[in-house]
């Protein structure tokens, strides 16, 4: 599996959900959100964006904790 971060993961996966491509539809995981898709070939490709020190995530997710607070 390649792991490409992202900027705009919602973006990337709007782009690709309508494809016969994705392999994994977007989750949230404990350090961001990601979707993995494949390429022609089989090849795993994981897209992720990590979220940002002290973001508020979505609910039943823990709150990241700002170490520069």
């Amino acid at each position: 599996v390649i792991y490409i971060p992202v900027k705009n993961i919602e973006a990337e996966y709007n782009r690709l959900r309508n494809s016969d491509f994705i392999v994994k539809e977007l989750i949230n995981k404990y350090y961001g959100r990601e979707f993995v898709t494949q390429d022609p070939y089989g090849y795993k490709i994981a897209i992720f964006q990590e979220y940002k020190s002290g973001e508020k995530l979505l609910p039943g997710m823990e709150l990241w904790k700002n170490e520069n607070a």
